[in-house]
């Protein structure tokens, strides 16, 4: 998981330097690698987790080179994971902040594609996932 680290923190590097093209490449390592492990370990979560995280990377990505359908896909693969990971580790809070950031991402893809029906169906599980987090006086932001 060292190497898919190393991928995914060059791809952060190269996505604050603007070389966007560069950062999916390296996200896309990222998740070729951790996919087998996860599926080798489904019940790590911290395996899971960091698939989640190159998941949301490398739609990030997909978005902002002008591929919507490949994020909205990879976003979808991150909600289901982060789900499973929420649904079994309830009292982790970070799974649901992930989960709500993930929601809130393609909710925002929806709406710039006027799929307005859709846009706020995924926009309104983000806002209860906030609200949810709330009361526990989390207050982070999602992106």
């Amino acid at each position: 998981m060292a190497l898919a680290s190393c991928y995914n923190n060059l791809g952060l590097y190269y996505q604050q330097m603007g070389r966007l093209g560069d950062a999916q490449h390296s996200y896309h390592e990222a998740v070729a690698l951790r996919k087998p492990i996860v599926a080798k370990y489904p019940e790590d979560p911290d395996f899971c987790s960091e698939l989640c995280s190159s998941y949301h990377n490398l739609a990030y990505a997909y978005f902002h080179l002008g591929q919507p359908n490949n994020a909205i896909a990879l976003y979808q693969e991150e909600i289901h994971l982060c789900e499973d990971l929420q649904r079994k580790h309830p009292q982790v809070t970070a799974h649901r902040v992930n989960l709500g950031a993930a929601y809130n991402n393609l909710g925002m893809i929806f709406f710039e594609q006027k799929n307005i029906a859709k846009a706020s169906e995924v926009l309104q599980r983000a806002l209860d996932l906030r609200l949810e987090l709330a009361p526990n006086g989390f207050f982070g932001r999602f992106h």
